[in-house]
């Protein structure tokens, strides 16, 4: 009887799945499966993946499924529901597991209350200037243990790229909703899954240990499509787990409070906002233009920073490319917003 279930969907993923499964066959923990589940795949990635389960069984115990609704929460559910451990292991197809990333991960439950377990997320080896932008900002890097207990739609919600869940818990709270997922032009299938977590009193615990490697390969459509994305989720997931909140962010300041009745969430501090300011200042006062390409240099110099506290290093133009990179990211996020406020009742921007 397997501990753990490592269950990942792929579609497509001729490219990267290999890479996947040769990091698990190096983990450092034994007591686990692999449940792969094919959804809809044109390329020659199921026929890889049998060809790895025929290969290799008697190392990795690989089972391979097919689920024909589209979508990554209908593939992980089908996933879970013919896994056998006691643990659910999430990550995607087109990811490298550090050798103890399920030995950190399992470890990390030493406490009742703790449902999941999230773990670093950091870039492969980048091949482009956008490779490598999302490596320092979708990405999520965690440099310290913590135990989050609420979602807060800032705070308290980790992606499936990484996420060990209990599966007691798991099967309390329900599914992943096959109603939320890229198909669906929202992301927000994994956040939702952990604000139900803490909703049923568990908690979840982050450490900075137990690292996946994202082979992120994308390009401006794709950065655009997914921002927004994720801009529609963060209005969902207000419409769906708050009676009343308004959360006005402004930096490192925020204003919040639960006494109006309205679901608003307003961050005033993103990239998109001050620059959209500085345009309509220099509108009003056209010697203020300049003001434009300085915010520019200023996002690039803050990128510069972050690229050292990760190790990466920038060449100058990258830097610029970078910091127009995230004025886009940041509005098609505003953009994505907007367009969720005016699907579900929302004030969001």
């Amino acid at each position: 009887m397997v501990e753990t279930s490592v269950i990942i969907p792929f579609k497509n993923a001729e490219r990267t799945l290999e890479r996947c499964l040769q990091s698990l066959m190096a983990q450092s923990y034994a007591s686990f499966e692999v449940v792969l589940v094919d959804n809809n795949s044109t390329d020659r990635s199921p026929e890889l993946a049998e060809s790895y389960a025929r290969r290799y069984g008697g190392k990795l115990q690989i089972r391979v499924l097919r689920e024909s609704r589209p979508g990554p929460s209908e593939a992980r559910n089908t996933g879970v529901r013919n896994a056998a451990g006691r643990y659910l292991a999430f990550t995607d197809s087109d990811c490298v597991a550090h050798p103890d990333w399920l030995r950190e991960a399992i470890e990390a439950f030493d406490e009742p209350k703790v449902g999941a377990v999230a773990g670093n997320i950091e870039g492969y080896t980048p091949s482009n200037v956008v490779d490598a932008f999302h490596g320092l900002f979708t990405l999520r890097g965690l440099k310290e243990t913590r135990i989050f207990s609420a979602f807060t739609l800032d705070t308290g919600g980790f992606a499936t790229t990484n996420l060990v869940v209990r599966r007691d818990v798991f099967e309390q709270v329900g599914e992943f909703d096959p109603l939320l997922g890229a198909n669906r032009d929202v992301c927000a299938e994994d956040h939702d899954l952990c604000a139900r977590i803490y909703k049923a009193g568990f908690s979840i615990k982050t450490i900075q240990r137990g690292t996946i490697y994202h082979i992120h390969r994308a390009d401006l459509r794709a950065t655009w499509r997914q921002a927004r994305l994720f801009g529609i989720g963060h209005s969902i997931l207000l419409d769906r787990h708050f009676q009343r909140l308004v959360l006005i962010e402004m930096g490192r300041f925020q204003l919040r409070t639960l006494n109006l009745p309205l679901k608003a969430w307003i961050d005033l501090s993103s990239a998109d906002k001050k620059m959209a300011a500085i345009l309509v200042l220099s509108f009003l006062y056209p010697p203020l233009v300049v003001l434009a390409p300085a915010y520019v240099f200023y996002l690039a110099r803050l990128i510069v920073k972050r690229a050292k506290r990760s190790d990466m290093s920038l060449r100058p133009m990258d830097s610029i490319a970078m910091a127009g990179l995230l004025l886009m990211k940041s509005m098609a996020m505003t953009v994505g917003r907007l367009q969720g406020s005016f699907r579900y009742g929302v004030v969001a921007f």
